[in-house]
C-alpha cells in the first residue's frame, strides 16, 4: 500500500521578541529572515506579510524583504501588537510580538515666536498675548505658567493674569534691551528671547507764563 507524501505546513522557528521604546521618537529595524522555516521545502519560497498592526496610531509598521520598520508616532504610553503570516506551499502560520511605549512627557516649545519690539514714545507700555505663542506637545496648554524678566534696567517686564506679557518702557534714552519669557508645563521650562528697543525721545518741559 502506497501512501501520499504529506507536506508539512511551515513553523515559527525563532519568534520575534517584545520590544520596548523608552523614548521618543524612536525606530526599530527588526530582521526576521530566520523567524520561520519549511521542514520539507526551501526557506526562499516562503512568502512573509504583515497581517496586522493593532495600533496603527501609536506606531506605524512596514514590512520590506525580510525587514520590519516600526517606528514610534506618539510620545504617549500603549502597545502595538503586530502578526505577521508566513505562507509557504499553500500551508499558513502566524507569528505575533508586542511593541511596548513607554510615556514620554515632553517639554514645552515655542509655537510662534514674538518679534522684536519697538517703544516710540516714552512712557509706554506694550502688552502681548502669550496664547499660542508656547505649546506642550502632550499636556494641556492652559495649565502653563509663564515668567517675564528683563536683562537689563531699560525695560520692566511681566506676565499678568490674563497670560499677556507686559513690557514698560524705563527711559527717554535710545536703549537696547533683551526680555526673556520662561514658559513651565508639568515642571518642564522653555525660554523665548523678545529683543527691545526705542529710539531716544525728547522731553518737553512746559513752563508757566506769569
Amino acid at each position: 500500500e502506497h501512501f501520499a507524501d504529506t507536506n508539512q505546513p511551515p513553523i515559527v522557528l525563532n519568534p520575534i521578541s517584545d520590544i520596548t521604546m523608552e523614548n521618543f521618537p524612536d525606530s526599530r529595524n527588526v530582521d526576521i529572515s530566520n523567524v520561520f522555516d519549511d521542514p520539507d521545502d526551501e526557506n526562499e519560497n516562503i512568502e512573509v506579510s504583515l497581517l496586522s498592526n493593532s495600533n496603527p496610531s501609536l506606531v506605524n509598521a512596514t514590512l520590506d524583504e525580510n525587514t520590519i520598520s516600526l517606528t514610534r508616532l506618539l510620545s504617549t504610553g500603549g502597545t502595538a501588537t503586530i502578526t505577521l503570516q508566513a505562507i509557504s506551499a499553500e500551508d499558513t502560520i502566524k507569528t505575533s510580538f508586542s511593541v511596548t511605549c513607554i510615556a514620554q512627557d515632553l517639554p514645552p516649545v515655542v509655537a510662534n515666536p514674538l518679534g522684536s519690539v519697538v517703544f516710540t514714545t516714552f512712557p509706554q507700555t506694550l502688552s502681548f498675548d502669550l496664547e499660542g505663542v508656547f505649546d506642550d506637545p502632550d499636556n494641556n496648554n492652559l495649565f502653563m505658567e509663564y515668567e517675564a524678566e528683563a536683562d537689563g534696567d531699560f525695560v520692566t517686564s511681566y506676565v499678568d493674569y490674563d497670560d499677556m506679557l507686559v513690557i514698560v518702557r524705563n527711559t527717554p534714552n535710545e536703549f537696547t534691551d533683551n526680555v526673556v519669557v520662561t514658559a513651565t508645563s508639568n515642571g518642564k521650562t522653555v525660554e523665548m528671547n523678545v529683543q527691545v528697543s526705542g529710539g531716544e525721545i525728547t522731553i518737553e518741559i512746559a513752563t508757566a507764563d506769569f
